[in-house]
């Protein structure tokens, strides 16, 4: 077999490699993702942002927090990005203390969507019974999506078109992370 039969490459103009902050990491660069990004944009797909109000209420990530980790009996649940697909997530962990703000971003709320923006990058889940009224990472996207799109947006976040654009568009050596940018939530389009 030949190995350059295997070979994928691709022409990447110099404005976009200007425009990614001379990153030239291939993830960044994905073909698979160009090639659904360029079909998306074709007169043959109406798409919308997944900020567009008509789909969503919000889409946000609070701000890192000071956690004051206090007993079961006195404190919130804490939930961690990699629990949040558990069918049953035990906090190892509760809070205590946060300021009304703070509680409004960080507690999860049944119906939104939630999606892992560092470490395991782009898994999501809706937030049902379980979730909701515990304290989440500040590592999680928090999607407030209109009733009639919830299950259209998750299951596009779910498919392999989602997971292109979202996996795309992140940054970090070791850990990748993913946000939420304008030059970004653009491309997350069905």
């Amino acid at each position: 077999m030949n190995p350059m039969s295997e070979l994928k490459f691709s022409i990447v103009p110099l404005r976009d490699v200007i425009q990614a902050k001379g990153r030239l990491d291939a993830n960044v660069f994905n073909m698979e993702a160009r090639t659904v990004i360029s079909k998306l944009q074709s007169d043959d797909f109406k798409t919308w942002s997944i900020t567009d109000s008509a789909i969503t209420n919000k889409v946000y990530y609070p701000g890192r927090f000071k956690r004051k980790y206090v007993s079961e009996s006195v404190g919130l649940p804490f939930i961690l990005p990699s629990q949040i697909s558990d069918l049953e997530p035990k906090p190892y962990k509760w809070i205590a203390g946060l300021s009304d703000k703070q509680m409004v971003e960080l507690v999860a709320n049944e119906g939104d969507i939630l999606l892992t923006r560092s470490g395991t990058i782009g898994q999501s889940v809706i937030v049902g019974k379980r979730l909701a009224g515990c304290v989440l990472s500040d590592d999680l996207i928090r999607i407030n999506v209109n009733d009639q799109y919830r299950g259209y947006l998750y299951a596009f976040l779910r498919s392999k078109t989602g997971q292109l654009l979202l996996k795309t568009s992140n940054y970090g050596a070791v850990v990748q992370h993913i946000v939420v940018r304008p030059e970004i939530s653009r491309h997350l389009l069905w």
